[in-house]
């Protein structure tokens, strides 16, 4: 009966002890990781959870194609050459990379703190990772890594289920410390910094990340937690740097207005409603600012001007307003140095004295606050080259066009400009191309051709390549950009009001880049820079070699895949920058 009875207590004693464990386990990760960092994380990377961003990325038009039996021959060479690489990590650290991959299931983020004692000192640096699922391949890895590690003689010590490696004597943040509590993997540079956080995982931490007012406002202009989110927050990075530059440092900061940035972030989406992915890039402010006054762009309604053509693949067009980066211009530079801008006047005056030139007048006061860049697509020798035309809108093009003349017919012989006429205008040209490829080696010098510049009735124009100058002034503005039905569907995605906008015919670059690929060309120039390393190119040479492009199928046969249009905006106001970058389905 004793042994009956101590045989049930026992029984019930590995029970409980096994309930308990589980309800570890279970509550190990019971709150973000977010909330279980200090509030003065200065970076926070974020992935809320990888097997959700593994199954959004399945149904992307980049993982279709790759699975598309058009690309096997190509999967299967990158494939090989990829497993080989894997194999010599393995063979030099002991790690099975794609089984390290597949371990987090969950949360996986990265926090960076600075010592908010001494910002000099190392900085706190944290790794967390939800493995449900896989906690016994961890364990076994876990394993293998301190093994290896003291094989490495570095010291080891155990404070509770945290083990902490250092070289020599500890010091301060140069130690690695991990554990495996619950279901959560955690790596950190300090002992007492780590034991916090992973107390913290199963109800939170007063004065947590989450609770970060900046943090909560990065998330709340992001619309919500994005699959992939990174936030930095600029105020305490501002604050530290002014306390380490001093009171110089303080001087300009308080002229610049840095005190005014409170954070940046970047948050991502994949696959969802109609889009492919979505970017969305912010800079957030609060209060006033001349650094951002220097970029002020005020949100209006934004549509490609008449003279665009349709045939063009990339577009963009912004409204900056001119006259307040001139004012502003000129308060900081004369607050560095009193009766700077009225000597930068008389230095241009002295070009011609008879007529003096105004920079406020005669450059800054005729421009408008539009600027639209367009760019199209050419060949040379074989390769892809982007041809860029910049238009400057004009709010005074009679008096922009004396002011251009005056220096084109001082400068302009000179210098080597020839002109021409197109449809009434004057055009000049100027071999830049060939100037620049008689100086330079040619696998360096930049894809430009001949240079050309005009002023029209409503824009001043520069193209780095005069045809294409030539095809916007000969267009007769029927049926250009703004008519097509790519540019349509991604301008119903743009607000009504916006500061910049931009539009890319994806098709056409894709096509471009894939003949790249497919000719070798692409793989030459990797394999000569991979070259020039000998470990590098032990790596990744045959894999290089194997981006030949022999064995891709012709572009047609999988550009359904590669032909959504992508298109952004941004918007420029009181709260601060907001970009949105995304690609239509």
């Amino acid at each position: 009966m004793n042994l009956i009875a101590r045989t049930s207590r026992a029984t019930k004693g590995a029970v409980a002890a096994a309930l308990i464990a589980l309800s570890w386990a279970s509550v190990a990760k019971a709150v973000p990781f977010e909330s279980a960092l200090p509030d003065d994380c200065i970076v926070y990377a974020n992935v809320p959870s990888v097997s959700k961003l593994k199954g959004s990325f399945t149904q992307t038009n980049v993982w279709k194609l790759w699975n598309d039996p058009a690309m096997a021959r190509f999967k299967a060479a990158i494939t090989a050459e990829v497993g080989k690489i894997f194999a010599k990590v393995e063979e030099q650290v002991g790690v099975d990379v794609p089984e390290v991959l597949a371990l987090p299931s969950g949360q996986m983020a990265f926090a960076l703190r600075l010592d908010p004692t001494d910002p000099q000192k190392p900085p706190f640096v944290y790794f967390l990772a939800d493995v449900a699922g896989n906690e016994t391949k961890v364990e076994g890895l876990v394993g293998r890594l301190k093994t290896a590690l003291e094989g490495q003689g570095l010291t080891k010590q155990e404070m509770g289920d945290i083990t902490i490696f250092s070289k020599g004597a500890p010091k301060e943040r140069e130690q690695l410390c991990m554990a495996l509590r619950g279901s959560v993997l955690a790596f950190a540079n300090d002992p007492a910094a780590l034991k916090e956080t992973l107390q913290a995982l199963s109800e939170g931490m007063r004065g947590s990340l989450a609770d970060n007012a900046r943090f909560r406002q990065f998330r709340s202009r992001s619309g919500g937690i994005g699959d992939v989110e990174v936030f930095v927050d600029l105020a305490k990075i501002i604050s530290f740097a002014l306390q380490s530059g001093g009171p110089q440092a303080q001087v300009i900061s308080g002229m610049l207005g840095l005190n005014a940035f409170q954070a940046a972030g970047v948050s991502g989406k994949i696959a969802y409603d109609d889009y492919e992915f979505t970017s969305q890039l912010m800079v957030l402010v609060q209060g006033q600012s001349l650094l951002l006054d220097l970029f002020r762009m005020p949100a209006k309604p934004l549509k490609p001007e008449p003279w665009v053509p349709a045939s063009i693949v990339t577009y963009t067009s912004l409204n900056w307003d001119v006259d307040g980066f001139y004012n502003t211009l000129t308060q900081l530079v004369n607050g560095f140095q009193p009766g700077a801008m009225a000597q930068v006047d008389r230095a241009l005056s002295q070009l011609d004295p008879q007529n003096p030139i105004s920079l406020k007048n005669d450059i800054i006061g005729p421009l408008g606050n539009r600027i639209t860049a367009i760019s199209d697509l050419t060949e040379r020798d074989n390769l892809p080259v982007q041809r860029f035309l910049i238009a400057w809108q004009l709010d005074d093009a009679g008096r922009f066009k004396a002011f251009f003349d005056r220096i084109m017919g001082q400068l302009g012989v000179v210098a080597g400009f020839q002109k021409k006429t197109v449809k009434g205008y004057d055009v000049y040209t100027f071999p830049l191309g060939d100037v620049l490829a008689a100086q330079m080696p040619p696998d360096q010098a930049p894809p430009v051709g001949m240079l050309g510049l005009t002023v029209t009735k409503t824009h001043f124009m520069v193209a780095t390549f005069v045809e294409v100058l030539d095809m916007v002034l000969n267009f007769d503005g029927e049926a250009g950009l703004a008519e097509t039905p790519g540019y349509q569907r991604v301008a119903s995605k743009f607000p009504a009001e916006t500061s910049i906008i931009t539009y890319s015919q994806t098709e056409v670059q894709q096509r471009a880049v894939w003949q790249m690929l497919k000719s070798g060309k692409f793989a030459q120039v990797l394999t000569q820079a991979a070259q020039a390393d000998d470990d590098v190119n032990e790596y990744v040479g045959g894999l290089i070699q194997a981006l030949n492009g022999s064995n891709l199928p012709e572009f047609d046969a999988v550009k359904k895949y590669l032909s959504s249009p992508t298109g952004s905006y941004g918007i420029m106001d009181d709260k601060g920058i907001y970009f949105m970058q995304f690609q239509l389905r």
